[in-house]
């Protein structure tokens, strides 16, 4: 599965909103500073679709608002 997501960092409260169906914006609490808001959406996502982390890969965006991710399942 892939997914194109839209990171907002720096929130008070980490969610993500589904808005269409391999859309999603994601709101994080850490800043995009020493890889900490990858880390963390790293975290969310494996708790969302309930899979490990190992399972995870970002395809495109490691350093942008947008970012590509793939999910093994």
């Amino acid at each position: 599965m892939i997914l194109t997501i839209k990171i907002h960092p720096n929130k008070k409260i980490a969610k993500i909103v589904k808005i269409a169906d391999d859309s999603y914006e994601v709101d994080l609490k850490s800043r995009p500073i020493e890889n900490k808001a990858n880390l963390e959406l790293l975290q969310l996502i494996s708790d969302y679709f309930k899979v490990s982390k190992n399972q995870i890969t970002f395809k495109s965006g490691l350093k942008s608002k947008f970012k590509t991710i793939e999910i093994n399942e």
